[in-house]
């Protein structure tokens, strides 16, 4: 009878333990591959634009910044279009002098960024946080 009882105990308390860790397992587990996803299509994207795609964020950014408000706080301060979040685009931060079109933020980032500058703009894709590049004016990088 106590050979019975320490069996069905163990097996109880690994169903238990086994319920607690896939209860905290697989939600991390879920947004590192929801994270990853989001990282990947925006390099991907990034990766793709051509010259006249880039002219194109170029002038929304323009209209952005028009409206720009300093008082304001930058982070998701503008709502995201739907032609954007088809692109996966999840956030638009608008500071002063430029527009942050973001796919993941928080642990890690991956965004595409259209500076004002004196000089006309600057548009740099970051991959990651430790990863990106100009990618206008061409040639910025070499």
């Amino acid at each position: 009878m106590w050979k019975r009882l320490i069996k069905v105990t163990a097996v109880v308390a690994s169903l238990i333990i086994t319920s607690y860790l896939v209860g905290k397992v697989l939600p991390v587990a879920a947004l590192f591959y929801v994270m990853n996803s989001g990282m990947n299509a925006g390099r991907q994207y990034m990766d793709s634009l051509t010259d006249t795609d880039i002219q194109r964020w170029i002038e929304r950014s323009k209209e952005y910044l028009a409206h720009a408000n300093p008082q304001e706080d930058p982070i998701g301060a503008v709502p995201v279009p739907d032609d954007l979040k088809n692109l996966g685009i999840r956030r638009i931060d608008l500071w002063p002098d430029h527009v942050v079109y973001v796919w993941v933020g928080g642990l890690d980032h991956t965004s595409l960024s259209v500076k004002q500058t004196d000089g006309g703009y600057v548009v740099f894709a970051r991959y990651n946080d430790e990863t990106g590049k100009v990618i206008w004016p061409r040639g910025a990088n070499e």
